[in-house]
């Protein structure tokens, strides 16, 4: 048993049963009670009393009765001043009872006010109760350390009582008196308690560095991420993200950069006040984002330093869970009520709302009633809602509706009018009781203040990427407390600006709920709130709540691999703009209507030329970018009475060269016959376009054919919910009985998405209807079928309803930077239901190129299915699934052979929180006919198919906590009766280069189950593999 140290002096505390001058105890365990796990007993000493005796001088007055509840931990704070006194403990118990036994005054000592202690009983209940069944009890170490501390603090109390009783000192002193040597010891034994009750309270010393380099990725859907390096190579991340306005941060953090190069990281404060203050120009939200990233960053850099959360930093957390409320509705009211089920399901219970679409200064009272009822139906469901104007409703309006939704008890009213009008809010204000939100548009503290001093706003929503990130939230969300206003975060970006938004809200006392922007609609067809890390678990929702961060820095880690990837050549986001009925330019909101494309995309053109003007200052942002808006009236003018183009397919040649352009027709209006005119117009030597940005809604089967064209595909298809017609109206493919939404046939056909386009399956409708089962007739979204000499490049398929990816006879096909990812935002915590959505797929395949793959699902990440042959791949990322399959092979009576596939660098192979079946495995089924039920084999009997599976290389992988290695069986189907009876003949298959770690839940490095095998398997101490038999 380790010997426990005194936590205040960091001496030894002698635990013996024998030894006179030492403390004598007993441990067992307790039946008094529920929760109470063990009591312990200590008879101390008077040898024990001097060195307890000179922690009062500057201790508060305890007793036995603030002693009970309190919580220890075990081993107490460190004294070391090289170990952070903030680590995690090994044992943490509550104190729940205390019993004393007090012996018959002595003669000699009856006057001595400090004795009177023979036996104190502690009852220690671990924390949280009750514990678990067959827990651990709290060692003997944790439980003397408990008693001395009790006895210590009621030693000290005794003695403050005493001091006071006689008015001064000099009876404790004198008790003191006969003590050998007590002068002398007793004030080198003061100074070294001080000194650790110091380092008790003090972050160890830690070296901080001078910061090396700073950089930044813009990355889909609309985010902007800065990373700060320092000169000893440690890391910090922070978002800079400013919807719409990527370009303007960028210049900003350009010119940032050359001044932080060389300053100490270590101070945050100071790189703070001179980012705000030397630019003589303050504040705005350009500026303000760009500092917000730099912020961010510094905090999470140096909490990682300190190997503790950045909320440890500021003062430590009020709170263990926080709550969070998601949006529902989109960017227009819409149909609210199914979207507000679907967040309820996933464990929240709040939401925000649009509260109407844009009004006139004063308007329908229809429009109003309108609203109205969404709120009623939203909160029939047991939801707490929150309601957003957006700046877009005017003051004649405000007013009704505000008074109209009173009865209704909205959590808030967010942006009743636009920020600019202080005054108008104030009087909405004084018009309800209904709390009234505000602040996204708000900058700094500043920006705050004369809303606090005006009593207009009831609760504060500071973004903060947009607010000067952690520092200035932090000063916003103490001043606001003093005004007794609440703090509700607004966070509709990504991981970054949530976790750095948890931390504040962790030590901020008037803190209330937080936005999440999980599945909010901005990030439909691109990544959410769960990519670009590798801990995505964190943000799983509760009873309306998420647990606290605990990891060090942010809380989450950045996945930095997939933001370089996909940051090469990613557009920034811009916002489309919105034409109002009469050809008035409204909110700044994604639309339906598109009466002025051409107009829109004039603009478009010259955005990033506007807002390079505007990084330069807010003073010359406005003077200058006047100048340009009036130079670019004219064309758009020029381009408006031209041509008010509307939804379609718009047809324009230049030397010859078709392109047509579709705009889609919004509101959930199907555009497949669009796309389909399209590709009969430009079916050949063209080009077809949808435009960045753009959303087509596909409500039927697609089956394009065309010749030398070229698709810039920088919009997103999002298929329609309607199951019931994809179920029955689907191509069919007879292998294993699937079927098909979109077919893509013809030859020399080069898809670019730029990083920006691709297919949203709409998968979360399958997913929640099927919940984990494979069930007949759901549509794969992308099969190049019967398709040559074609590529695809920079493209995404998002939430695929089943396979993402099929070739199916293909030759001489180049995909590049591919990403499939299928993430149900319904599923219970830890089921898996996006089973079949494998990612990418060949079967009569030849000659086929994969570069640069980044999978996330439940099911297989590469599946190379019959006679595929001169498959290359190089680059996977696999995250969750089975891995990579050959196969299956040989379900049906034809040739099954797979040859010559080479795959080379998967970067990770990585468990997620569902799970990681195999790394690699072959797949091939019985030689003999056996009986099957499923939809997949019809009903039919399957197997004894034939063919070989030969010169296979799988070269340098990396596998993070997989269940198994590389696996081949050969007895797929089923029945134990026909094992061994394979009709295909696997040879010359090598693995090469596999490094990386395997989850506890199963510990095998490989398995083979074959016909007959021979060759070597080798494995070595760090992991590689260099042979797997043949069979």
């Amino acid at each position: 048993m380790n010997t426990p140290q005194d936590p205040h002096t960091g001496d030894d505390i002698e635990l013996s049963s024998t030894d006179p001058e030492g403390i004598t105890h007993t441990v067992q365990p307790s039946s008094t009670g529920p929760g109470a796990i063990t009591q312990a007993a200590y008879a101390p000493s008077r040898a024990t009393l001097p060195s307890i005796s000179i922690l009062s001088a500057d201790q508060v007055e305890l007793n036995s009765v603030t002693f009970i509840g309190k919580r220890f931990r075990w081993p107490p704070p460190s004294n070391n001043p090289d170990t952070p006194s903030l680590a995690p403990h090994r044992e943490t118990a509550r104190v729940t009872a205390i019993y004393t036994e007090t012996p018959p005054p002595s003669p000699t000592d009856s006057g001595n006010a400090l004795e009177g202690i023979s036996r104190v009983t502690l009852v220690a209940t671990n924390s949280p109760p009750p514990s678990p069944p067959g827990r651990e009890l709290p060692s003997d170490n944790f439980v003397a350390y408990l008693i001395a501390e009790y006895v210590k603090l009621t030693l000290i109390a005794r003695a403050k009582r005493a001091r006071g009783m006689d008015g001064h000192l000099r009876q404790v002193a004198a008790w003191f008196a006969g003590r050998e040597a007590r002068d002398a010891q007793a004030a080198e034994d003061a100074a070294v308690a001080t000194r650790n009750r110091r380092a008790r309270h003090t972050l160890p010393a830690v070296n901080m560095a001078k910061i090396k380099t700073v950089e930044y990725f813009r990355l889909p859907p609309r985010w902007l991420f800065v990373k700060i390096v320092d000169e000893d190579g440690n890391a910090g991340w922070g978002e800079a993200s400013l919807e719409g306005h990527t370009q303007a941060v960028e210049g900003c953090l350009d010119a940032y950069r050359s001044r932080l190069i060389g300053m100490e990281a270590d101070d945050i404060e100071h790189i703070w006040q001179l980012l705000y203050r030397f630019g003589f120009y303050r504040g705005g939200p350009v500026l303000m984002s760009a500092l917000s990233g730099i912020d961010i960053a510094l905090w999470d850099l140096k909490a990682r330093k300190f190997n503790v959360p950045i909320y440890q930093l500021l003062g430590g957390k009020l709170r263990d869970t926080i709550k969070v409320y998601a949006w529902i509705g989109g960017d227009r009211p819409g149909d609210v009520e199914l979207q507000a089920k679907a967040r309820k399901a996933q464990g929240f219970t709040a939401v925000k709302m649009n509260a109407t679409e844009d009004l006139g200064w004063v308007d329908s009272p229809s429009a109003l009633a309108s609203c109205v009822e969404r709120v009623k139906a939203v909160k029939a469901l047991g939801l707490d809602a929150g309601v957003d104007f957006h700046g877009r409703v005017h003051k004649p309006m405000a007013k009704q509706l505000a008074r109209l939704l009173e009865p209704h008890q909205p959590m808030f009213l967010e942006e009743p009018l636009l920020s600019e009008n202080m005054e108008g809010i104030k009087e909405i204000s004084r018009l309800t009781t209904a709390p009234i939100a505000l602040g996204e548009r708000l900058h700094s503290r500043w920006d705050f203040k004369r809303f606090l001093e005006a009593g207009a706003v009831d609760i504060a929503q500071p973004d903060i990427s947009h607010c000067g990130g952690i520092s200035e939230m932090r000063r916003i969300a103490t001043m606001c407390e003093a005004y007794d206003v609440a703090l509700a975060p607004h966070c509709p970006l990504g991981p970054i600006a949530l976790a750095a938004n948890i931390q504040v809200d962790a030590v901020s006392a008037n803190f209330t709920i937080q936005e999440m922007s999980l599945g909010i609609h901005y990030n439909a067809g691109s990544q959410d709130l769960s990519s670009y890390t590798t801990n995505p678990e964190v943000w799983d929702v509760k009873d309306g709540y998420i647990g606290l961060l605990q990891g060090p820095g942010l809380g989450i880690e950045i996945d930095e691999e997939m933001v370089r990837r996909l940051s090469v050549g990613a557009e920034a986001w811009v916002s489309p703009g919105f034409v109002g009925p009469g050809g008035e330019s409204v909110e700044h909101l994604p639309s339906t209507e598109y009466r002025y494309q051409e107009c829109r995309a004039l603009r478009l053109r010259h955005q990033e030329f506007i807002e390079q003007v505007c990084s330069i200052s807010p003073f010359f942002s406005i003077m200058l970018a006047s100048l340009a808006v009036l130079a670019l009236w004219a064309l758009t003018a020029a381009a408006a009475a031209t041509s008010a183009r509307g939804p379609g397919v718009h047809l324009s040649t230049s030397h010859g060269h078709r392109t047509c352009t579709v705009l889609p027709r919004g509101d959930k209006k199907d555009d497949t016959r669009n796309i389909l005119k399209a590709s009969k117009r430009c079916g050949h030597d063209s080009t077809i376009v949808f435009p960045d940005g753009q959303v087509y809604w596909i409500g039927e089967k697609i089956h394009a054919t065309l010749s030398n064209v070229r698709i810039e595909w920088r919009g997103t298809w999002l298929f329609s919910d309607d199951t019931s017609y994809w179920r029955e109206n689907s191509y069919y493919i007879a292998f294993q009985n699937h079927r098909a939404g979109f077919i893509l046939s013809g030859n020399d056909i080069h898809i670019d998405g730029y990083n920006s386009g691709g297919i949203n399956g709409n998968g979360d409708v399958w997913y929640d209807e099927d919940k984990g089962k494979s069930t007949e007739g759901r549509p794969m979204p992308f099969v190049p079928w019967n398709i040559t000499d074609s590529s695809v490049n920079n493209f995404f398929i998002n939430q695929p309803q089943f396979w993402a990816i099929n070739i199916m006879n293909g030759s001489n096909l180049s995909f590049e930077n591919i990403t499939s990812s299928s993430v149900s935002s319904n599923a219970p915590s830890g089921s898996n239901w996006v089973q079949n959505t494998d990612g990418f797929n060949t079967m009569d395949a030849h000659n086929i190129s994969l570069k640069n793959f980044f999978y996330e699902g439940g099911d297989d990440c590469i599946a190379i299915k019959p006679r595929s042959f001169n498959i290359t791949i190089d680059g996977i990322t696999c995250k969750g699934g089975n891995g990579i399959a050959i196969g299956s092979l040989g379900q049906y009576l034809e040739d099954n052979s797979v040859e010559n596939v080479t795959m080379n660098n998967a970067k990770k192979i990585v468990r997620s929180i569902r799970t990681m079946r195999w790394c690699v495995y072959i797949k091939t089924w019985m030689g003999d006919l056996v009986p099957q039920e499923d939809y997949e084999s019809e009903g039919q009997p399957r197997g004894g198919g034939w063919g070989s599976v030969r010169n296979l290389l799988f070269s340098n992988f990396e596998l993070v906590d997989i269940e198994r290695g590389p696996y081949i069986t050969q007895d797929g189907g089923g029945d134990a009766e026909n094992k061994g009876t394979s009709k295909i003949e696997l040879s010359d298959i090598t693995f090469r280069g596999f490094t990386g770690t395997l989850s506890s839940s199963s510990g095998r490095l490989g398995e083979i189950s074959c016909k007959s095998a021979s060759g070597t398997c080798q494995w070595t101490k760090n992991g590689t593999i260099h042979g797997l038999p043949g069979c």
